[in-house]
């Protein structure tokens, strides 16, 4: 009777040990198969970012984008919030259209009969430069139009973020941040 109730306790033993490495092992395998899957994911999103990458090299390179601000960076004072997607400048190799907010001072007076607060020009660029270091874009464009003259300096991120300044003859430089997108097709 000893003998088959020890027999009893080893094969419960024994059941026991089976099912705890039974547990162990789909355990480990539930683990492997979710990193798996977190690996996936993040292969994704590094495709993602490369083509992104690759489209917004194409943009630059062909001078065909414009630049979306959120935020203004007047000289001196706090950034402003630009609530509106009314504001934007188009880069063309043969056009730039700005029509941006402006907060700040004028260091020259404006010309006679200018009620226009804002940045607005549409000009042919007399420089458009182009400059590739490492993981961003600086490019910088020089516009002169009837009023004022004006140099922009565009540094993009290779995510597209992008921070443009602008310095002019007749008002303190400003600055805005934003982002680098592709021209909206007309229709």
């Amino acid at each position: 009777m000893e003998r088959n109730s020890d027999f009893k306790k080893e094969k419960i033993h024994l059941h026991l040990i089976v099912t705890i490495i039974l547990s162990l092992v789909l355990t480990t395998k539930g683990f492997s198969q979710e990193k798996s899957k977190k690996e996936l994911k993040k292969e994704l999103k590094e495709q993602e970012k490369i083509e992104k990458q690759k489209t917004l090299e194409s943009l630059i390179k062909g001078k065909t984008f414009y630049f979306q601000p959120n935020t203004a960076l007047p000289t001196g004072s706090r950034s402003i919030v630009i609530p509106s997607n009314d504001y934007f400048v188009t880069f063309e190799s043969d056009l730039i259209d700005c029509h941006l907010p402006y907060f700040g001072r004028a260091t020259q007076p404006m010309a006679y009969g200018s009620h226009d607060g804002g940045i607005t020009f549409k000009e042919k660029p007399e420089v458009y430069t182009i400059k590739n270091n490492k993981n961003k874009f600086d490019i910088e464009v020089v516009v002169k139009d009837k009023d004022d003259s004006y140099n922009l300096y565009l540094s993009i991120r290779s995510e597209g973020y992008a921070t443009l300044r602008i310095v002019s003859v007749r008002r303190t430089p400003i600055s805005f941040n934003g982002e680098v997108l592709p021209i909206k097709k007309k229709q």
